[in-house]
């Protein structure tokens, strides 16, 4: 987040903010309850409660700031425009901010920095735990797996690592797909017409560095992976043995390597290691 020089202060706006340059700063203290929230009673024992408390236990009854919609629509509102902060280079443009801190060594805990649930009941309709739109109204700036922060980029999700903090360590994994309680029947599903196609009418639907790895498991460690570097594609055993390389030259399994003849020739050569054997059956229609 960017720190402000003294010179940022000069516009009447920017100055209205900030209590020492004529802004005004109201403040509550304790807990804030409003629309539906207004039922809950406030008590530790929680005797009378919202409507909200009995479906997702510990929400009201520990919140500092509760509102809950009267109406059945918007709960929370946040928004911010970058025009209303006419000064060159700042990123802090931000609708909506959670902050989580995990600095509690003598009573070990987890933390979120957002936690967002939604529930379907029987018989009702869609339901998303969260939806992300991005909305392009200017020209596509391209990204790659080399140059992802080429300025005007527009992307649905940003998962990033660090948060610029000097020190900062690598993290388990940047995104887990677990049970909770309940199972997904898709990890990940690609709507037809999502991607758009390239130059060549292909879809890149993932798009990763070279020497990137899928990696299968079993309880024991990795059992099979497949990793590609500039010159091939290889299958590998939990060893690190190649079971299978492609490449522009031809393909081999393990010692056996099949390179294709010309196109017009229909040959094909096997080579095998002195001392091995080689059986081949060919089908010719």
């Amino acid at each position: 987040m960017q720190k402000l020089d003294q010179s940022y202060f000069d516009d009447r706006v920017i100055r209205q903010h900030w209590e020492d340059l004529g802004g005004v700063t109201h403040r509550l203290s304790g807990r804030f309850l409003m629309g539906g929230a207004v039922l809950n009673d406030g008590q530790s024992t929680n005797t009378a409660g919202d409507w909200l408390e009995p479906l997702m236990p510990a929400s009201t009854y520990t919140a500092q700031h509760v509102v809950l919609s009267s109406i059945g629509q918007i709960s929370i509102l946040g928004g911010s425009r970058s025009s209303d902060f006419p000064f060159s280079g700042s990123m802090g443009c931000i609708g909506i901010m959670g902050a989580a801190i995990n600095d509690n060594a003598s009573e070990v805990q987890s933390v979120y920095g957002s936690y967002i649930e939604a529930q379907r009941s029987v018989g009702t309709g869609t339901t998303h735990g969260q939806e992300i739109d991005i909305v392009n109204f200017g020209d596509l700036i391209p990204i790659t797996p080399y140059a992802n922060f080429n300025m005007g980029l527009t992307a649905g999700s940003w998962i990033a690592s660090g948060g610029g903090k000097a020190g900062a360590t690598v993290v388990s994994a940047a995104e887990v797909i677990t049970n909770n309680g309940a199972q997904f029947a898709s990890g990940l599903v690609v709507k037809d017409g999502a991607i758009v196609p390239d130059a060549d009418g292909k879809k890149p639907t993932i798009s990763i560095p070279i020497n990137s790895a899928i990696d299968w498991h079993d309880l024991t460690g990795i059992k099979f992976r497949i990793v590609a570097d500039d010159t091939k594609l290889e299958v590998l055993d939990a060893n690190g043995n190649a079971l299978l390389s492609l490449t522009q030259d031809g393909i081999a399994f393990g010692s056996l390597t099949m390179t294709p003849g010309g196109a017009s020739d229909g040959v094909v050569t096997f080579k095998v290691p002195t001392g091995e054997t080689c059986r081949v059956g060919v089908d010719v229609n």
